[in-house]
């Protein structure tokens, strides 16, 4: 959790504490573009949230064996990979979609950092990186130019990110054509059981989303 706060410490340097520009995400009838919000106050939580979802399923990723539900292979951390992609659009929200993609490449960093520590192969190392970047971009752009409401933009985007996170970790992190640790018969089950597990989170996210707006209208 020190890693966490350090790296939360980092970007706040980097970003001065304080967003000036818009929150960069589409907005729609009764909503309006976020601007001069103090960092520490408003969006401290999403991130650190965000950084130690990212942690905590690097460490149960190596830590612990991927689940075998018989028809489907699901890495521990699969679960908290998924929720990053919720909290990343509600840290979009708070911060823009900027400061957003200078999070995600510190977020890279912090991930890269916990694989070395665990031991990771250099292999499963640039899995890792190349698939979080790819998907988290495309989680970005997509929520940020998607039109609708912002639970459908929570569900659409996360299910495209996690889908395309998990065949490209897992083609180049398992399959035989990366380090080889599944053999080919076995990679269907290993894509299959990652992407309904970040499906259901997104649909977990879009339903808190719909949730807290019901709130705040009443």
């Amino acid at each position: 959790m020190q890693t966490v706060f350090t790296s939360l410490h980092l970007f706040c340097g980097m970003n001065g504490c304080k967003n000036t520009e818009s929150s960069g995400y589409h907005t729609g009838p009764g909503e309006r573009h976020k601007s001069n919000w103090h960092f520490e106050e408003e969006a401290s939580m999403p991130i650190i949230l965000y950084l130690a979802a990212i942690v905590a399923a690097n460490v149960l990723t190596a830590k612990f064996a991927p689940i075998n539900l018989g028809w489907v292979l699901v890495p521990a951390g699969t679960l908290l990979v998924g929720a990053s992609f919720v909290l990343r659009d509600l840290v979009q929200e708070q911060i823009g979609r900027k400061a957003t993609y200078k999070l995600i490449f510190l977020a890279m960093g912090l991930s890269g950092m916990i694989s070395y520590l665990l031991g990771d192969t250099v292999l499963i190392m640039v899995a890792s990186a190349v698939s979080f970047m790819i998907s988290e971009s495309l989680d970005t752009e997509i929520f940020t130019r998607l039109g609708g409401s912002k639970p459908r933009r929570v569900f659409i985007s996360g299910v495209v990110g996690g889908a395309i996170d998990s065949v490209v970790f897992v083609l180049i992190g398992l399959s035989p054509a990366g380090s080889g640790i599944l053999p080919w018969e076995a990679i269907p089950a290993a894509i299959l059981g990652q992407v309904v597990v970040k499906f259901a989170m997104q649909l977990i996210g879009a339903v808190a989303y719909t949730a807290g707006q019901f709130k705040r209208a009443a």
